[in-house]
């Protein structure tokens, strides 16, 4: 009681007061709700007696089945973030980033990123000249903490806040070892730093800070010499100039989408600036029966569920019976979960089970709590469940205004990419007719996510609809 009073803030005079007033209350309320229940169960078929039964056994359970020092302690608890949640959300969701970041819960993270995103929220990239230690409010939006990147520590963090403080912000790579020690920031922090995007405010691409790692260690190596030998010296101060750029580097390309966002994921536990799976756009929500994040707001799921996603971490198990089975965690743009796979279906799909490999899983949903999974019983790469679970595609043409060379440039698009599925075309004229038509010459094709893309930047958008 102590202690729980203490959390709500109360005295224990306070608490018994409170105490007494809930009981006062609480016995007119269940009073009432007592004929609202024995009045429902009639009108169910059950008499007077029984109902009466089960209620005082509810009644009785109420009076001991959670503790009324710690209802207290929590409906006051949960008023307070409530008020946060409701009237300081980019301050409360901050520091609920803070909390999860501190705890390495990633899949707590991405829940809250999302939950940020649907308020309105934009979580922003750590950023060397604008991030703090912890996650922070920035002009309305929350921007990513320094200490939540992966192999950068408490020490290398607080030595760059403190230069950043002292000298201003930085305006090159080589300006972070002015007064870090190289030590503090060592080359496996740099990379975590470019990996994760805290340095692209410099003007540089991730791809070229990569390539200048080595010259950045030289660099602070030679200033921490020309520090050292400052203190024997009776003269000149000394200078280490700038290292040159080599041009290669300069005019290095950045690193394909999938690397980018793999780097990302390595430094932040997470997609933050992108996600691979945002390329198939609508045609993921046809394909699937729910999101990940769905599945999290209601578990109530009979028969079968189909997820697509990527593995993102896999722990090979073994059976008392010494078979080969798996856990590994799917992930998509709203969430994580976990995916049990049996040794019968291990064997049978084992060459699918690879971390990175974006996958479509159909499996029973299991909802137990935090302790939700999903039991495996297919799984497919994504991109060959496009081609194959498609049933047809329908190209939407709308004929007015439409030249002759469209309908050329469509059927070199088609051949191209020739393939099993049927296609039909809906053709349109505005307030005319509508009609949906099967072409002889071009009666398949392959549907792919570069297919979808090339029609709709020759027909407009939405004019691709895959089947499934």
């Amino acid at each position: 009681m102590q202690i729980a009073t203490a959390l709500a803030g109360f005295s224990m005079a306070e608490a018994d007061i409170l105490r007494k007033a809930m009981g006062k209350k609480k016995t007119a309320v269940m009073k009432a709700q007592k004929q609202r229940f024995i009045q429902g169960a009639k009108e169910k078929g059950l008499n007077h007696s029984k109902a009466s039964k089960i209620f005082e056994q509810i009644n009785y359970f109420a009076g001991y089945g959670f503790n009324k020092s710690h209802s207290a302690a929590y409906a006051y608890l949960a008023f307070r973030t409530a008020y946060l949640k409701t009237h300081y959300p980019v301050f409360f969701l901050a520091a609920l980033l803070t909390s999860e970041a501190e705890r390495g819960a990633t899949s707590q993270l991405v829940k809250y990123i999302n939950a940020c995103k649907e308020m309105g929220i934009e979580v922003l990239p750590p950023d060397i000249n604008a991030s703090e230690f912890t996650f922070t409010e920035s002009g309305g939006n929350i921007r990513f903490g320094l200490s939540a990147v992966k192999n950068v520590g408490e020490g290398a963090v607080q030595a760059i806040l403190e230069s950043r403080k002292k000298k201003g912000k930085f305006s090159s790579p080589f300006d972070i070892f002015k007064e870090v020690d190289s030590k503090a920031v060592n080359r496996k922090v740099i990379e975590s730093l470019i990996k994760s995007g805290s340095l692209d405010s410099l003007g540089w691409k991730r791809s070229q800070l990569f390539h200048l790692v080595d010259k950045m260690i030289d660099y602070a190596h030679d200033l921490q010499k020309m520090k050292t030998s400052k203190q024997t010296s009776l003269f000149g101060q000394g200078q280490v100039d700038l290292p040159e750029v080599p041009a290669e580097i300069k005019a290095m390309r950045e690193w394909d989408e999938a690397l980018f966002l793999s780097y990302e994921k390595d430094a932040l536990g997470f997609y933050i600036t992108g996600h691979p799976l945002a390329q198939f756009g609508k045609n993921l929500k046809r394909l699937t029966s729910h999101f990940i994040g769905e599945v999290d707001e209601n578990n109530d799921f009979k028969g079968e569920i189909r997820l697509a996603g990527i593995i993102a971490s896999i722990k090979p198990l073994k059976t008392k019976k010494d078979e080969r089975m798996a856990t590994f965690i799917l992930e998509d743009l709203t969430g994580r979960i976990e995916v049990v796979v049996f040794p019968d279906f291990f064997q049978k799909f084992y060459e699918h089970f690879r971390e990175d490999l974006m996958v479509l899983v159909k499996g029973k949903f299991l909802g137990e709590g935090e302790g939700r999974r999903v039991h495996l019983s297919h799984i497919i790469p994504l991109a060959e469940a496009f081609e194959k679970q498609a049933r047809r595609v329908v190209l939407k043409v709308f004929l007015p205004g439409l030249e002759e060379t469209i309908f050329e440039e469509l059927k070199i698009l088609l051949d191209k990419h020739h393939g099993v599925c049927p296609v039909l075309f809906d053709l349109q004229t505005p307030h005319s007719y509508r009609m949906v038509v099967q072409s002889i010459e071009v009666q398949s094709v392959k549907p792919s996510e570069e297919f979808t893309k090339s029609v709709e930047a020759l027909l407009g958008e939405d004019s691709v609809l895959i089947e499934y």
